[in-house]
């Protein structure tokens, strides 16, 4: 598996850094699903594996990063006015 995934994080597709990449399975069924970072494994932890509440949070932050690339181009193009 780790060699399938290339030695990365299924989710971040990140090498890992101090600790081995975690054995990620669903609670379920016990099935494994893959091998993830200790952050990835934590982070779906915190949001009990609840598909939901992950994809608002990412809906939450693309939004949020559209607004703030927005303000950062205006303040680039303000800038090279001057």
């Amino acid at each position: 598996m780790l060699e399938a995934q290339g030695g990365v994080c299924a989710i971040c597709n990140n090498p890992p850094k101090k600790k081995n990449l975690c054995v990620d399975h669903c609670h379920l069924t016990g099935e494994i699903r893959g091998l993830l970072c200790s952050r990835c494994n934590y982070l779906l932890g915190v949001y009990h594996e609840n598909v939901q509440i992950l994809f608002a949070s990412a809906l939450y932050l693309d939004e949020h990063n559209k607004t703030q690339n927005k303000y950062l181009e205006e303040a680039k193009n303000e800038k090279q006015r001057k």
